[in-house]
């Protein structure tokens, strides 16, 4: 939905500036709302779908839930230290932008949001809904908020769903702010694949698959925690370029516990690899959905995004193992 928004204030800007959409700065503006939508995604549980995969996955198979403010401690620095190097990327190696630093683009944008004036009743309506839901997801893990914790983030959410339904907009037809109209175009598939991917993962660990796995990855007990970790990110990232993220996530996350128990370690450390790279693939439209939204525009070639992305592929296979290896005991423990 983000690289859905901003494709076209992209190609607006790309083309006030230079005349014209495909040129090192629109293409490199394409790329970065694709790389941006994905590396932003991993902020948060619900930013991305392998993280809500992960999620899943860990609590039914590891026994362990992740707070979504939790989990933000560890995603958001991630995030942002991946968007600075995109950045820096894109605007310095992939391409040497002449009009960077413009100020007609920003002049630009602020000419477009003025004319958006100022907020609606409903939006203003929407907007507090969202934010007690959001606050309410951060709240639940901290002190002050503990009586929250009997509320899972699943029923914090669909509490904030049904609340729209019911809230009138403020318009002169008496409708809520979401009906059901709008309700049939949620990407239920999307939907359904999780819960598949979470299925898969039971039957996995129900049937001992994963413990039969393990087994036959007993030669693993020698090898270190971060040496593991570094293999499943580079698999991870590379098969995803080939099959899409949520699909990758589900089917591997079962097979890296697996793994990781053959290696006498815990799963936890290699299964957030994991997933981080499941969305940190850069090369293929198929790749993730803001990739495939951004190749559709026909801004930008396979062969554009295959050699800007694998050097980001490789940034972030370097950026994961350090931050598994150094943040992720800050917040959660030791992953050896």
């Amino acid at each position: 939905a983000t690289t859905m928004m901003m494709l076209p204030i992209a190609m607006a800007v790309a083309s006030r500036l230079d005349g014209a959409a495909r040129t090192p700065f629109g293409r490199s503006l394409m790329l970065g709302i694709a790389y941006a939508a994905s590396i932003g995604g991993v902020g948060t549980l619900i930013g991305t779908p392998p993280n809500a995969v992960l999620a899943g996955i860990v609590e039914k198979t590891q026994g362990i839930s992740i707070g979504f403010g939790q989990w933000m401690q560890f995603g958001v620095p991630l995030a942002l230290v991946m968007l600075l190097i995109c950045w820096w990327y894109l605007t310095h190696i992939n391409a040497r932008l002449a009009a960077f630093g413009s100020g007609q683009g920003m002049q630009m944008i602020a000419q477009e949001r003025a004319g958006l004036g100022t907020m609606c009743r409903a939006e203003r309506r929407v907007l507090l809904v969202f934010s007690t839901v959001a606050a309410l997801w951060v709240g639940k893990g901290l002190a002050p908020w503990s009586w929250l914790n009997g509320l899972n983030d699943s029923t914090i959410a669909m509490a904030g769903a049904l609340t729209l339904f019911v809230i009138p907009a403020g318009t002169d037809d008496r409708s809520s702010l979401l009906n059901w109209e709008s309700a049939v175009r949620i990407p239920w598939d999307v939907l359904i694949l999780f819960g598949g991917g979470f299925a898969l993962a039971q039957g996995f660990q129900q049937s001992g698959l994963t413990e039969w796995i393990g087994q036959q990855l007993d030669f693993l007990q020698q090898v270190h925690w971060f040496v593991l970790v570094i293999g499943v990110a580079v698999v991870t990232i590379f098969l995803t370029e080939m099959t899409s993220n949520t699909a990758t996530a589900s089917m591997l996350l079962p097979v890296v516990a697996g793994l990781a128990a053959a290696a006498g370690q815990d799963a936890f450390a290699p299964m957030v690899a994991t997933a981080l790279a499941a969305s940190f693939a850069f090369m293929l439209p198929v790749a993730t959905p803001p990739n495939a939204i951004v190749f559709a525009s026909r801004q930008v070639t396979i062969a554009e995004m295959a050699r800007a992305g694998i050097w980001m592929n490789l940034i972030a296979i370097v950026l994961i193992a350090a931050f598994v290896a150094f943040v992720l005991p800050w917040v959660w423990g030791n992953p050896q």
